[in-house]
């Protein structure tokens, strides 16, 4: 079974703001996601339903938030950033 990943309208920005090389490697590993969304980590806590990727660039590491919804197969990628003070912001951006 194949999904469709969409980016919600924070994470396409946030994209946006990459410089062109992550943006292809964040490219790639959300492409993985199309058949294999369960292959991410479970965060914990009160986002215990969303899941996330790891990848790293020149030393770099990012997170990518996505939630599976699997009514309409799609992958809601939610929220894109570096590791560094990943969770602070994830918190203030979903409450």
């Amino acid at each position: 079974m194949s999904y469709q990943v969409s980016l919600s309208k924070k994470a396409e920005k946030q994209y946006k703001n990459f410089d062109h090389h992550i943006q292809k490697k964040i490219k790639h590993n959300l492409q993985q996601l199309e058949v294999k969304p369960y292959e991410g980590f479970s965060l914990s806590g009160k986002y215990a339903d969303l899941r996330y990727i790891k990848l790293t660039h020149k030393g770099v590491d990012y997170r990518a938030v996505y939630d599976i919804s699997e009514d309409e197969n799609l992958v809601l990628v939610i929220f894109l950033g570096t590791r560094e003070n990943f969770y602070k912001e994830l918190r203030r951006y979903l409450g």
